[in-house]
């Protein structure tokens, strides 16, 4: 079935024999007048798109990067070193717009299907996000386990149980994955112009992985000797020994955050980008680099690391702004909701449309054999 079908009209198949077969020939693509584009939409269907289903059509995974960047800015703001009442209210008011942006987009996305093509050449940093949620989800446990601790103490440790497993099941893949896209990047070009953003990814994991293993020894340590968990370790060392191995390797992982944001900010320099959705690709993932920071400042405890937490937080909110300012006119005027794959799709609709109105040359292409082509084989040029 033609997962785009219901938004942009007949699917290929409907489409005559003569205009495309299985033994295709690739010439140079035609050249398409504005008026040539047009008439091939409104004969797909995709000029009569309006409203929702134009939204439904180009709605991309990127979207949710509002709502991850939208999510931190509200933490960040919350758990400041140096905070006042009047800054908490403002972080519970982007909480809650939060929920409302990533209830909207789920329902988008339960009405659109999306299908694509993964090769390593074309491979972006974007792979992480879907990594990133057991990771998160590990360091919200902790948080939950640490609020259980003194009255439901069974719970909260069954709690910090899982969000352990949760946490060895996102880290170490996403290890797996930054290996692979480190191999992209040294064997092939940096990311187009469009993507470029998503070199700031791996941030993500990273930043919350650290944070993460942080909470889950700091729980440990207190939860561990009231459970009496792991009883052949003598009085409150297992709890100690979590402790001090998360932060070790939470410092660990916050080194190997700076590599990769050295690389980051290396490659935006040397490119020019315009605007769009991946912009949001700054925002969580340095937010939970900052978190992941933050957290260090209050383990040593450092004053040169609380003073980076305040100055990566104002650059992250300063992003915020200046992104949510840029999304919000840039959809209003509609060239936001747009999908690049979509879009290539539609095209090749177009030229499928225009071959069965006459309008672009058709060509013989060859058989196996060398022999001229039949009828049925013949294609349009620059399919």
């Amino acid at each position: 079935m033609d997962p785009y079908s219901t938004f942009v009209g007949p699917s290929e198949a409907n489409l005559p024999a003569g205009c495309i077969s299985s033994n295709q020939l690739r010439t140079e693509k035609p050249s398409c007048s504005p008026q040539g584009l047009e008439s091939g939409r409104k004969s797909c269907g995709t000029a009569s798109l309006r409203g929702w289903r134009r939204v439904v059509l180009h709605f991309t995974p990127s979207w949710f990067a509002i709502t991850m960047g939208t999510g931190i800015v509200s933490i960040l703001l919350y758990d400041l070193p140096f905070n006042a009442p009047w800054i908490r209210y403002i972080a519970i008011v982007l909480f809650c717009l939060n929920i409302v942006l990533f209830l909207s987009f789920s329902l988008i996305s339960v009405l659109r299907m999306h299908i694509h093509e993964a090769k390593l050449g074309t491979m972006t940093a974007a792979w992480l996000l879907p990594i990133v949620s057991p990771i998160v989800a590990a360091a919200s446990g902790a948080l939950v386990a640490g609020a259980m601790t003194e009255n439901h103490p069974s719970h909260a440790l069954w709690t910090l149980v899982t969000s352990y497993v949760l946490w060895g099941c996102g880290v170490p893949l996403a290890m797996v994955v930054l290996v692979m896209y480190f191999q992209r990047l040294a064997l092939h070009h940096l990311p187009t112009p469009e993507v470029i953003v998503s070199v700031f990814l791996p941030l993500g994991p990273l930043g919350s992985g650290a944070f993460g293993i942080m909470k889950l020894g700091e729980v440990a340590n207190v939860l561990l000797p009231i459970t009496g968990t792991l009883p052949a370790v003598k009085d409150a060392m297992a709890g100690g020994i979590l402790y001090i191995l998360g932060f070790a390797v939470a410092l660990v992982m916050w080194g190997f955050a700076l590599v990769w944001l050295f690389f980051a900010v290396a490659s935006i320099t040397r490119t020019r980008f315009p605007f769009n959705m991946g912009f949001w690709g700054f925002v969580f993932p340095g937010g939970v680099f900052v978190l992941a920071t933050n957290q260090i400042s209050k383990e040593l405890p450092s004053g040169f690391f609380k003073v980076l937490t305040m100055i990566f937080t104002m650059i992250i909110v300063l992003l915020w702004i200046f992104v949510s300012v840029r999304t919000i006119e840039k959809t209003l005027t509609g060239k936001l909701i747009f999908s690049p794959c979509v879009q290539q799709y539609q095209e090749n609709r177009i030229k499928m449309t225009r071959c069965t109105s006459g309008e672009v040359d058709i060509v013989s292409s060859p058989n196996g054999c060398g022999n001229s082509a039949t009828r049925g084989e013949i294609t349009c040029a620059g399919l």
